[in-house]
């Protein structure tokens, strides 16, 4: 195993960008693909498994580039902190990619999400 005794800025530079880019793009890209695909009803699943392949791809066409400071920078953790890091630090992406996942396996719907609505809350 090569452990680096330091991280240098640029790595960590470099892994700060792609999680903003992680979050702020792909995140809530997910989510917004989730949320247009809903009133589809019977074509959301369809709709958001395409957007979900969609996600992934453009996200490893962004990170791909960037993969040695990556590994660089999660290089020097365990195998538990390596996997648990990334998505305490990404936890925008990690909701949407869910959510988005959940609308892809018909678990949510735009009737399951008609509770949210804050007029029915505060109609009495």
């Amino acid at each position: 195993m090569n452990r680096m005794l330091f991280t240098p800025d640029a790595v960590e530079q470099t892994v700060r960008k792609l999680d903003t880019f992680r979050n702020d793009f792909l995140g809530l890209g997910a989510f917004g693909f989730g949320f247009s695909a809903l009133p589809l009803k019977q074509d959301a699943p369809a709709m958001a498994s395409v957007a979900l392949a969609f996600i992934f791809l453009w996200g490893m066409a962004k990170v791909w580039p960037e993969r040695k400071a990556h590994d660089r920078f999660y290089g020097n953790m365990s195998f538990v902190a390596r996997n648990v890091v990334p998505i305490i630090r990404n936890p925008v992406l990690v909701a949407g990619l869910a959510f988005l996942v959940f609308v892809a396996a018909g678990l949510i719907t735009i009737d399951s999400l008609s509770g949210f609505s804050l007029a029915r809350m505060y109609a009495a």
